[in-house]
């Protein structure tokens, strides 16, 4: 069960109150989380739900409470602005790492603790969801540094050379696997393809080596970095989608702008993020029957409001809902029954 580290200060400040340690046990708990360690205003969470990176930092559990508390209910709202670039993706691609994501979300205050935040997020989801990077890799850059149109491919491992994160010389592609620490660690990642996938700039700057490291310059953001341009690289469609809706709703809850970035692959056009809300149907009766609970239409209502649902239209025992976009957990109505137990208590 992924666990990470948050500031009760900087929980509260999001939710919008404060609370006791003894409180936040209890919050905690009902909405399937853990209190596990306490140390000063640092605290470790273990969550319980693998499927759910939008609650592996401290703006999902943020929005997670106050929806709980009822201090804002429904389905949370986030714009997204027209495309702030493309992203060209080469054919060499397919047959590596095929899928990309990206956004652009400019504004953010992030300061020191909502940075922490970013980077554990994106570590926590490309450990776990992504298993190990194999499904999904995130890099989070200055925004401000690149210019558009952005070109992901694959290239021959000799033939470009940048500064990876952290490091002060250029390095070719190989001499990255071979001499960085996230080099030798995600090597295997890529073995037996003799091209590389790496994202560069119209300027021709490598902004990303996915799934192994970001560059020295515009792959370095730091606490003061207020325009972030988010990739998602991976093998899994879904995924790479969920991942980015997830990392740019975080960015958002910090004052971010959402800004999307058409994708352009050689057969299709994507816009991403898509953070329209997703929709399924639940039956009343059903959450009744596997709850043992008697609910009336506005007690049924207010509980999936305060679990972050909309309820669009009702028709007999049916109720049409609407649920964010970084959620791809719900797969049946026993999921949403799920989150109206929580909501209820129990």
């Amino acid at each position: 069960m992924p666990k990470y580290e948050i500031r009760k200060g900087d929980l509260e400040r999001l939710v919008g109150r404060s609370f006791t340690l003894e409180e936040l046990e209890d919050v905690f708990f009902d909405i399937k989380a853990e209190l596990d360690d306490v140390d000063g205003d640092l605290i470790t969470v273990e969550y319980s739900d693998t499927n759910r990176p939008d609650m592996w930092s401290v703006e999902g559990l943020a929005r997670e409470i106050r929806g709980y508390l009822g201090l804002e209910t429904g389905c949370p709202k986030y714009a997204v602005g027209p495309p702030a670039g493309e992203l060209r993706v080469d054919p060499s691609v397919k047959k590596i790492r095929p899928f990309v994501a990206a956004a652009v979300v400019r504004g953010v205050r992030l300061g020191e603790e909502g940075y922490e935040q970013l980077i554990q997020l994106q570590e926590k989801i490309m450990l776990t969801y992504g298993r190990k990077r194999r499904r999904v890799a995130i890099g989070t850059h200055n925004a401000d540094m690149i210019s558009f149109p952005v070109k992901y491919s694959a290239v021959d491992p000799e033939s470009v050379r940048f500064v990876p994160l952290w490091e002060t010389r250029e390095l070719t592609l190989s001499e990255i696997l071979e001499k960085t620490e996230k080099g030798r660690e995600y090597a295997h990642l890529l073995d037996g393809f003799d091209k590389y996938p790496v994202i560069v700039d119209d300027n021709g700057r490598v902004i990303s080596f996915p799934p192994i490291i970001n560059s020295n310059d515009i792959g370095n953001i730091g606490p003061q970095t207020r325009d972030v341009f988010v990739d998602v690289t991976g093998t899994n469609r879904a995924a790479v989608m969920t991942a980015v809706n997830v990392i740019a709703a975080a960015l958002a809850e910090r004052g971010g702008k959402i800004e999307s970035v058409r994708i352009v692959y050689p057969d299709e056009v994507v816009v991403t993020p898509n953070m329209a809300p997703k929709q399924t149907v639940v039956r009343k009766s059903y959450v009744e029957r596997i709850s043992g609970i008697q609910l009336s239409e506005p007690h049924f209502k207010e509980l999936l409001e305060r679990a972050r649902y909309d309820v669009l239209s009702v028709s007999g025992d049916e109720w049409s809902v609407a649920y964010p976009s970084y959620r791809s957990d719900i797969m049946h109505e026993r999921d949403v029954a799920e989150d109206v137990i929580i909501a209820y208590g129990y």
